[in-house]
């Protein structure tokens, strides 16, 4: 992994390469890196990795990502107003303190702004969300059990909002919400 504009991003800045293995075999189907804060600057570069040939494959491949480096507090996203719609109506008489968590798992400030967390206080609850376009959604309902552990409470595998039963502008397939387009909704049922 190299960088192209090593005046923001210098090479010594990148570090923890790790790449995972869809089986024990070379193939590398994805990897992760970490990046030193403080040894980077304000500006635009670009990570470059270079894929190497396995011998079951011959294509030599280089991926480019931009990344945009800010001063803290200094991101600006685009949000979508999105409503997701939980029914609770199979476990709502059922259990106490039902807590519904919408989080971006890509929220650049981590807990400063996450996502919506709201104690259910009624079947159906509607949620707004002001979702950033291309940031991973974790959804999850759960209640604290007498020990104050967190007991989950069953969510479909996949469903699809406004559209066809098999497409739509909203999805959920556990345990990620996707919105393509702005001011649309989905309703995802919690049982036991």
């Amino acid at each position: 992994m190299t960088s192209l504009n090593p005046e923001v991003i210098p090479d010594e800045a990148i570090g923890d390469l790790s790449l995972h293995s869809v089986n024990m075999g070379s193939m590398r189907d994805y990897g992760t890196f970490r990046v030193s804060l403080g040894k980077v600057s304000p500006g635009t570069a670009y990570l470059a990795v270079q894929a190497k040939s396995s011998s079951v494959t011959r294509i030599d491949a280089v991926v480019i990502k931009k990344v945009q480096v800010v001063e803290y507090g200094q991101i600006v996203q685009e949000t979508w107003n999105e409503t997701v719609n939980v029914d609770l109506s199979q476990v709502f008489d059922r259990y106490q303190g039902i807590t519904v968590q919408i989080y971006d798992a890509d929220a650049p400030y981590s807990a400063d702004d996450f996502g919506v967390t709201e104690i259910a206080d009624r079947e159906m609850m509607t949620l707004t969300l002001a979702y950033v376009p291309g940031h991973r959604y974790s959804f999850s309902v759960y209640y604290l059990d007498k020990a104050g552990k967190a007991v989950f409470l069953d969510l479909p595998g996949e469903v699809y909002g406004e559209g066809s039963e098999t497409t739509g502008f909203a999805h959920y397939k556990s345990p990620f919400l996707t919105f393509a387009l702005p001011d649309t909704s989905i309703t995802i049922a919690a049982t036991d």
